[in-house]
This record gives structure tokens, C-alpha cells and sequence, in this order.
């Protein structure tokens, strides 16, 4: 009985040994496909400095391929890629065409608030109603003082990236796999970012600010009120 019992014990204690090792080695595979990511995000972030379009096309196929699970690799690889398409919508020309709202809008609105100290709720949209953007720009005065264009459209196209990331990371992610989250993630952002934020501002940050409203309401949290409103004052039939 004795040689028994002592067997089953030496049978246990190998199988403990079998499941620490395996799980060791499941540890150090972990360790190492996350060190391999950081160099890799650090090569793409050095890359921004070169090539842009470099930068944020790896970051998206990276995205797009592979399934980036780990949330720090995952929110690198999106800061690489809004950080490269910001700078490279930013870097378009201006006053070239009758159609850019950027340079015949925008511009002349954040002149009048920045160079003449006109008021954010006078009626630059909507009679005034639409007072989110010139806010905005009163903001950017206060915190970079006066920008140039570009500076001017790389902030707005960074931050409209940034909010609708965070929707889509914190409340979209509950509706899509693991597996399939970073994919989502990219062609979200690829979509929402290639025109829209530097031309159709106003609906553009209205439309993230709706999303989040709906998010809350789903959720019966009374912060939807918050975030309906924000939607209004930046686009009222966005």
C-alpha cells in the first residue's frame, strides 16, 4: 500500500514538473514574440521621421495580418499609424480648389478667432449653434498659440483619430473577436481618417461624439446626454 501511494505521489510530482515546464516555455515564447513586437514598433516609430507613409502602411498591414492581442503592441501600432496619416494629410496643399472646406472654411474661421479675438459663439455655423470646431480652435490658441495651417489640421486630424480609436478600442471591441479586433481596428481607422477629418471636420468629430452617445444609451447610462450634446454643437444634423 505504502509502494503504491509512493508511486502515485512520484507520478503526481512528474506530471507537476511536465505542466511548470510547459508552461515556462509557454512564458518565454510569450516574452519573446512581445520583445520582437517592441523592436518592431520602435523601428516603425523611427521610421516616422523618414517616411510616413511608410510608417502607417506597416503599422496598418502589421494590424490588418496579424492579430495583436497584446493592448500595449496594439496601441502602439495605431499611434504609429494615426501619427503617419496625420502627417501626411496634413502636408497636402492649400488653396487649390473652391471645394476644400479646409482652406476656404476653416481657415478663415480660425483667423477671425486667432488674429481678430473674435468670440467661438459668434455665428461662424449654424447661426452660432454649431460652436464646437471655433471652440476648438480657441483652445489650440491657448495651449500651441498661433499654428500654421498645418499644424492646425495635423492637431485636428490627430485628435479626431484619437477619439474615435478610443471608441472603437473600448466600446466597439465588445462586438468583435480577439482574433479579429486588430483587423477591425485598422480598417476602421483607414477609412474614418482618409478624408473625412480634414475635410468634413465638423461631422467628422460630430460622428464620434454620436457614437459614444449611442454606446451610453445602449448601456442606459445617463452620460449619453453628454455626448448627444457634443455631437450637436459640432454638427447639428451629422
Amino acid at each position: 500500500m505504502t509502494c503504491i501511494t509512493y508511486h502515485h505521489h512520484g507520478f503526481d510530482n512528474k506530471s507537476l514538473y511536465v505542466a511548470k515546464e510547459g508552461i515556462m516555455r509557454e512564458r518565454l515564447g510569450f516574452n519573446y514574440i512581445i520583445t520582437a513586437g517592441i523592436i518592431w514598433v520602435a523601428a516603425l516609430f523611427f521610421s516616422l521621421g523618414f517616411s510616413p507613409i511608410l510608417a502607417y502602411t506597416v503599422a496598418t498591414l502589421t494590424l490588418t495580418l496579424i492579430p495583436i492581442k497584446n493592448v500595449f503592441l496594439r496601441f502602439s501600432l495605431v499611434a504609429i499609424f494615426i501619427l503617419g496619416i496625420a502627417i501626411q494629410i496634413s502636408s497636402r496643399q492649400l488653396f487649390v480648389s473652391s471645394s476644400d472646406d479646409f482652406s476656404n472654411v476653416y481657415i478663415v474661421v480660425y483667423n477671425n478667432i486667432v488674429n481678430k479675438n473674435m468670440s467661438p459663439f459668434y455665428g461662424f455655423f449654424s447661426g452660432g449653434i454649431e460652436f464646437g470646431i471655433p471652440l476648438l480652435f480657441k483652445f489650440f490658441s491657448y495651449i500651441f498659440g498661433k499654428q500654421t495651417y498645418q499644424e492646425l489640421m495635423l492637431c485636428l486630424v490627430i485628435l479626431n483619430c484619437v477619439i474615435f480609436y478610443y471608441w472603437l478600442e473600448f466600446f466597439a471591441k465588445e462586438k468583435v473577436s480577439k482574433e479579429n479586433l486588430s483587423f477591425f481596428i485598422a480598417i476602421a481607422l483607414f477609412i474614418f481618417s482618409s478624408n473625412v477629418t480634414s475635410q468634413l471636420i465638423r461631422q467628422s468629430y460630430s460622428t464620434c461624439f454620436l457614437l459614444f452617445a449611442i454606446s451610453f444609451y445602449q448601456a442606459k447610462d445617463k452620460k449619453y446626454l453628454v455626448f448627444l450634446f457634443l455631437a450637436f454643437i459640432f454638427h447639428v444634423t451629422a
